[in-house]
């Protein structure tokens, strides 16, 4: 909850002091580090562009989700675009789906390979979709054997709609809305 309170007034302040020129307003403090969260001023589609090129270069990605009252969290592998959104993939069949569906609020972080990390927070948005089905398979073939008819397992897809990222990188943190 407090955590919560500390984004929207974060969220609030940004919005008053934003003059929608790409500059950059320290906003609050990141808990993880403690260091201050500069807000990157661009678009929505922008900053979409920047948080999947940051997920690109990055791996496994850590997702948590609500079970009742307590986080789950778990690996996930596969990250991809389609359509204007930034997609991932989960079983159907597991608790996580029907997790996002009950409660649709999420985490996902990730680190790549200079230390830098990724926090992105959102509401997941499960959704059937053709295209990112296949396009989850061709990503990742041996999927095909854990979901098919045989075994009766479906792969389940959901994008992340009202995301805001944290980057951390070179002791500083940016916070990008997509």
């Amino acid at each position: 909850m407090k955590k919560e309170i500390i984004l929207i007034i974060s969220l609030a302040i940004a919005a008053l002091g934003s003059c929608g020129n790409g500059e950059k307003t320290t906003d609050a403090s990141s808990g993880a580090t403690g260091l201050g969260v500069t807000r990157v001023d661009i678009s929505k589609e922008e900053g979409q562009k920047q948080v999947y090129a940051f997920l690109k270069e990055s791996g496994p990605y850590f997702f948590s989700s609500v079970e009742g009252n307590r986080p789950r969290l778990r690996p996930i592998g596969i990250v991809m675009e389609h359509d204007g959104k930034i997609w991932f993939h989960v079983g159907k069949h597991k608790s996580s789906y029907r997790q996002i569906r009950q409660n649709p609020n999420i985490e996902i972080v990730a680190v790549n390979s200079n230390g830098s990390w990724i926090r992105i927070t959102g509401k997941a948005v499960a959704q059937d979709n053709d295209v990112v089905n296949a396009g989850a398979f061709a990503h990742s073939p041996g999927l095909r054997e854990i979901y098919n008819e045989k075994t009766g397992y479906s792969l389940g897809h959901f994008y992340v709609a009202d995301g805001i990222a944290e980057i951390s990188r070179n002791n500083q943190v940016e916070q990008i809305l997509f």
